[in-house]
């Protein structure tokens, strides 16, 4: 989605709320990225799988409770700078 609002036009990227609402939903999805690209850019991923009995040991890094919840960090570190984008 980042590489889409990246490549918006600059018409496209100065729509205000009304004007983008008329857009495909596509255009609409874009354009919200790019008005929240800098905390777009600054999120990492990390796999999280629900454990279960027969789980692979090599999976405990993303299947174990206490390894997942060290990664659920970002809505704590990003603060007031998500707003209403998540």
């Amino acid at each position: 989605m980042l590489e889409e609002a990246l490549a918006l036009s600059p018409a496209d990227r100065a729509l205000d709320d009304e004007a983008l609402m008329q857009r495909p939903p596509r255009v609409q999805a874009a354009v919200q990225a790019w008005r929240y690209r800098a905390l777009l850019q600054q999120l990492e991923f990390a796999v999280a799988i629900g454990s279960g009995n027969n789980d692979d040991p090599s999976w405990s890094q993303w299947s174990d409770r206490a390894n997942v919840d060290d990664h659920i960090t970002f809505h704590a570190a990003m603060g007031n700078e998500c707003g209403s984008a998540i």
